[in-house]
């Protein structure tokens, strides 16, 4: 269940592992508070409106059966979760994700080479195993084989110092787990701006204790790059080996950490970005226009650079979503008043052939435009507040800056 506006909301399930997912539309009444789900498509008109109440475990209905809710964090399996790296992979590959799904349950993810089919499969925890003569949490994967007895078969690893290791000694690398060898921060890690190139990005990670793996694209719809570099974290310095990217014209330059971020031998820096220091953080987030049906009319605001951000909606029922830029425009003189506006960007352009632009001021509870129209930022609670789970929310993945990334709950898991 997630808000759509103060007084709406939208739910959305399935009632078996594979079955068909469905979403629904509900009312919230804040004041008594209950909420009325309108069950008449999921059920094809044999169940109508059911009033559920805030009960301590979830939301109650009716006849007493119970919705529970499902805090990740509070997990067994919340032990375990992270992004790994399998060594016996080429870098950049043999990754794997877990997260939990349930009290006890995971979800394990992964690729092992270029071009390969990302899997995915279920894991559970064990908490207090006996592995050998020691005592540790474990988690169990599931295998595509079964047991004898029918049983779903799964390996079990053992959560130690630096991952996961499982029987025969093989290790899944915790990402986030830097040995002795490594600075508390990895200096080069992050995302990017490139003022050679402002309509592109760049990001670089670490792939291991002295490799990276840097991706990009120049351009605003150019193609995305993705190139390696190796690590020097005494001197300290990156080797960046930009050959595939340029054909041959350029061959691996050394780049050394600055202030502003990272810096190369013609002294032309790639500045480090922070969306959380971007001015249009202040606009991030998600939002419902009142005109449009309740599940549609939404738009999300994610910041990509020091005063941009990426704007997307979706209009209506089997419609095409679209997307657009931004520009923050902050202590503006909008009438009477001094406000923080937002310029999204409109397909028309002026009678100079500057782009135009909508200016959109940040009030209390949404941005409003000329004309008086609101977009009500879906986080707005009057009176009341609703919890969230830590995964929900509005993304920006930096390997795609001019994309955006949406997540709601659709259920426990």
């Amino acid at each position: 269940i997630m808000a759509t506006g103060p007084t709406s909301a939208m739910l959305a399930g399935a009632d078996t592992e594979d079955g068909v997912v469905w979403c629904i539309a509900a009312t919230v009444d804040l004041k008594e508070p209950c909420i009325y789900i309108d069950f008449s498509l999921k059920s094809e008109g044999n169940v109508g409106v059911l009033k559920a109440v805030p009960v301590a475990e979830g939301i109650m209905f009716p006849d007493g059966s119970v919705w529970s809710r499902f805090n990740a964090s509070e997990s067994a399996t919340a032990h375990f979760a992270g992004a790994y790296q399998e060594a016996k992979h080429a870098p950049g590959y043999g990754w794997r994700t877990i997260a939990a799904s349930g009290p006890m349950e995971a979800i394990v993810a992964g690729l092992d080479e270029a071009g390969g089919t990302p899997w995915m499969t279920k894991a559970v925890a064990h908490l207090n195993c006996t592995e050998g003569d020691a005592t540790c949490a474990t988690i169990g994967i599931r295998t595509p084989a079964k047991l004898a007895n029918g049983q779903i078969d799964e390996v079990k690893a053992c959560l130690v110092e630096n991952g996961l290791q499982f029987p025969g000694g093989s290790v899944w690398q915790h990402l986030y787990f830097e040995p002795e060898a490594t600075v508390p921060k990895l200096w080069f890690e992050g995302s990017f701006v490139d003022y050679h190139h402002p309509d592109g990005w760049r990001t670089i990670m670490a792939t291991g204790p002295t490799s990276a793996m840097l991706a990009g694209a120049d351009t605003e719809d150019g193609v995305v790059w993705c190139i390696a570099a190796t690590v020097d974290l005494k001197e300290p310095c990156i080797y960046i080996d930009f050959s595939l990217k340029s054909e041959g014209n350029v061959g691996v330059l050394k780049a050394v950490p600055v202030a502003e971020g990272i810096m190369f031998p013609d002294g032309s820096v790639w500045s480090r970005f922070n969306a959380s220091e971007s001015a249009t953080a202040h606009f991030a987030g998600a939002y419902q226009e009142a005109k449009h049906a309740p599940g549609y009319g939404w738009r999300t605001i994610a910041a990509s650079g020091p005063m941009e951000a990426i704007v997307a909606g979706l209009d209506e029922a089997g419609g095409t979503p679209w997307m657009t830029k931004a520009v923050a425009h902050l202590n503006c003189t909008e009438g009477d008043a001094t406000c923080a506006t937002i310029g999204i960007r409109t397909p028309a352009k002026l009678a100079n052939g500057q782009i135009d632009e909508v200016k959109a001021c940040l009030v209390e509870n949404g941005l409003q435009f000329p004309g008086g129209s609101v977009w009500q930022h879906l986080y707005f609670e009057p009176e009341a507040t609703v919890p969230k789970l830590w995964f929900e929310g509005s993304f920006v993945d930096y390997h795609h800056p001019d994309g955006w990334r949406t997540i709601m709950a659709t259920g426990p898991t």
